[in-house]
């Protein structure tokens, strides 16, 4: 059963563990804009840029090769209010998900992104 596997205020810059480790969405709404966050047109004001980025990834250690974290691509968050669905991947009922177990993200200066990862175990 999916449940919320992570949930913060995020601010700057940072690393956080998961409390799972497949992500089925993540979710956030942007609470505070910085000054060099920007609604790029007048008729669609809820897209912004210059937000920042969130990225999944695993602890690679365990391996015994590599010493660290290894990170995927950088999800921009576009807008106030927004969600990233796992591509689809799964044959059958069962959900989609991304294997991680940490996120990361990187935010402008003033800005506070609320942030929720939902999947399980």
């Amino acid at each position: 059963m999916p449940s919320n596997i992570y949930e913060s205020s995020l601010t700057d810059s940072g690393v956080a563990t998961l409390g799972g480790s497949r992500v089925f969405y993540v979710a956030w709404e942007v609470t505070a804009a910085g000054p060099t966050v920007r609604t790029p047109s007048s008729w669609d004001l809820t897209t912004q840029v210059g937000v920042g980025y969130w990225q999944l990834g695993n602890d690679l250690s365990p391996l015994g090769v590599i010493t660290g974290d290894g990170w995927g691509e950088p999800h921009w968050i576009y807008a106030e209010i927004g969600q990233w669905i796992a591509p689809p991947g799964v044959v059958g009922s069962d959900f989609s998900a991304a294997i991680s177990d940490r996120i990361r993200w990187v935010l402008s200066p003033g800005t506070t992104v609320h942030l929720y990862v939902f999947g399980d175990v």
